[in-house]
């Protein structure tokens, strides 16, 4: 085989893959004969949706479709990217809003900020950063654009500000207040 860069001979030099390699003599870069590449199709993307809708890793889901895990996060990153959030459509109800620590890459001081349903149980919206009126704002905005009758809160003091005293309602221990 001669060198696709120099034109100089090559040697064979190992294998990647199951696929011979070769090294030129003259410039000494490494290649092969053919290259192939496993370019995934869309019955791959919607595996790779569907994988993701069952919690698989990046990595589980590269083993098991034989693909890379780059190529994974990069069909992830394009979905996530058309995604639309959902918006409710229920007014005039109960919410509850808490906040909780939240570990990621062993930083700390990051918090998960959310708004829950109290009769549907569902997740209004969430927000995640330090525990600061700009994250817990992003949350309270979107429960008051529904209308609530009532927003029940943890006690933090950040929260009458945003709420508005009128509607909201604090107290420790949240899972008490559901049965209201």
């Amino acid at each position: 085989m001669n060198c696709m860069y120099c034109s100089a001979g090559c040697i064979k030099k190992g294998f990647a893959k199951n696929v011979q390699r070769y090294c030129c003599k003259n410039c000494g870069r490494y290649q092969q004969m053919a290259y192939r590449y496993h370019r995934f199709d869309d019955t791959d993307r919607k595996r790779i949706v569907k994988h993701i809708s069952r919690s698989c890793g990046i990595r589980d889901i590269a083993d098991l479709l034989d693909l890379s895990p780059s190529s994974v996060v990069k069909v992830i990153k394009k979905y996530a990217q058309q995604a639309q959030p959902l918006l409710p459509m229920e007014t005039n109800q109960k919410y509850q809003m808490d906040e909780m620590s939240v570990t990621i890459a062993r930083l700390k001081g990051i918090y998960l900020a959310y708004a829950y349903n109290n009769k549907t149980h569902c997740i209004i919206d969430f927000s995640i950063g330090g525990r600061t009126k700009e994250v817990m704002g992003r949350v309270t905005k979107t429960v008051l654009g529904l209308s609530p009758t009532r927003v029940y809160t943890d006690g933090l003091n950040l929260d009458p500000g945003l709420i508005g005293r009128a509607i909201h309602k604090s107290d420790k221990f949240l899972p008490c207040i559901l049965n209201e």
